[in-house]
């Protein structure tokens, strides 16, 4: 069993041939946004994607650093390849 967290994390940066990750999301009425970095020197983040229900996930991290924000009761587990 994959433990949940309700924390914001930032995980990378990953190379160019990293393997797909696991995301999972328990939504518990509340979403968890994923964020890519755009520009490390000015800390400009995109969003990706944002989740609000149940979900699993397999998310492409190859060449990138990404920021995982649970808003609300929302939890989730990331799981890199």
């Amino acid at each position: 069993m994959t433990q949940l967290t309700d924390t914001q994390m930032i995980l990378g940066p990953y190379a160019y041939y990293a393997k797909p990750a696991t995301l999972i999301v328990q939504a518990n009425g509340g979403t968890v946004t994923l964020e890519v970095l755009a520009d490390k020197s000015a800390d400009i983040w995109i969003v990706d994607q944002s989740f609000d229900a149940d979900s699993v996930h397999k998310v492409d991290v190859s060449n990138s650093t990404i920021r995982l924000t649970p808003i609300g009761a929302a939890k989730f587990s990331f799981v890199a390849g």
